[in-house]
């Protein structure tokens, strides 16, 4: 269910300035509000520097067909890979065109143009689900501005629409892993896993090897199992981050098959606070842009 966070008047504030200025200056404010130190976004070095030049320079609104949660299905079938994408029960443009009579008794519903915890509304008993209180926090959702939050351009270019999905649910587990493959001109680089959505952060080669990229506090303390369709699952983020200097192409695994989360083409916003010095200049590397 949506967390009750939604930015405050005075955040509200702050991001409407910052998206008028020169994405230079707004990108070097956030970069700095959030690592305390001030970003060479001339020759970045690091992966959060790259991420905010890859925002000023680069990822504009233009992109906003691959980060659309509903116009990227139509780029994934192109990629001619439908057989990951997850079964839709339909896409609307308000919430007063959702039929929940005809949904199932479980789903997802997810805004198309943000991403995180008040961008969607898991239901795994709709007997139980409260109407109003969705409906009302969907209504949010489609108003706010998700791309001014931290400058990410690229959401603009999406007009905010509501999809609703078959619901992954994995035995033992409250929520799906997510595995998040990292690739820079369309190879795979890493893997990020977030186990249980989001109680541990731990990153693989795509041999699944651990890497030693994540503060002590932010891992997950257990050695994820390698998936047996790893290799389907890099073999499929290559072609499907092949246009991109980087991009994070997001899966979830259940019985061994892969299903396709979302294309990410600035992680983090560029402020990946869990990632330890290594990370940061290790992963740095890997972006080639300048």
């Amino acid at each position: 269910m949506f967390e009750n966070n939604h930015k405050s008047l005075l955040e509200n504030i702050g991001s409407e300035i910052l998206w008028i200025l020169p994405p230079y200056i707004a990108h070097s404010f956030w970069y700095y509000r959030f690592h305390k130190r001030i970003p060479d976004l001339k020759k970045p070095r690091t992966y959060d520097e790259k991420i905010h030049w890859l925002m000023i320079n680069l990822y504009d609104k233009s992109y906003g067909k691959y980060v659309d949660k509903y116009l990227v299905r139509s780029y994934v079938k192109g990629c001619n890979l439908e057989k990951i994408l997850i079964p839709l029960y339909g896409v609307y443009n308000s919430v007063s065109e959702i039929d929940y009579d005809n949904l199932p008794n479980k789903f997802i519903l997810k805004v198309t143009h943000g991403s995180g915890e008040n961008f969607y509304v898991i239901c795994k008993d709709k007997t139980k689900l409260d109407y109003n209180k969705v409906n009302h926090n969907l209504e949010i959702a489609l108003k706010t501005k998700f791309s001014k939050t931290y400058c990410e351009y690229q959401y603009a270019g999406i007009k905010p629409r509501i999809i609703c999905e078959k619901l992954l649910e994995d035995e033992g587990q409250e929520r799906m892993n997510d595995y998040k493959v990292v690739c820079a001109d369309g190879k795979a680089k890493q893997i990020l896993v977030c186990t249980n959505r989001d109680e541990g952060r731990d990153y693989y080669s795509i041999d699944w090897e651990s890497l030693d990229y994540v503060k002590k506090e932010y891992r997950s303390g257990n050695r994820i199992e390698k998936p047996n369709c790893l290799k389907d699952m890099v073999k499929y983020a290559e072609i499907l981050s092949k246009p991109f200097p980087l991009a994070r192409i997001d899966f979830y695994i259940l019985k061994n098959e892969i299903y396709f989360g979302e294309i990410t083409l600035s992680p983090s916003a560029g402020n990946h606070l869990y990632l330890n010095e290594k990370g940061q200049y290790e992963m740095g590397k890997q972006v080639s842009i300048i």
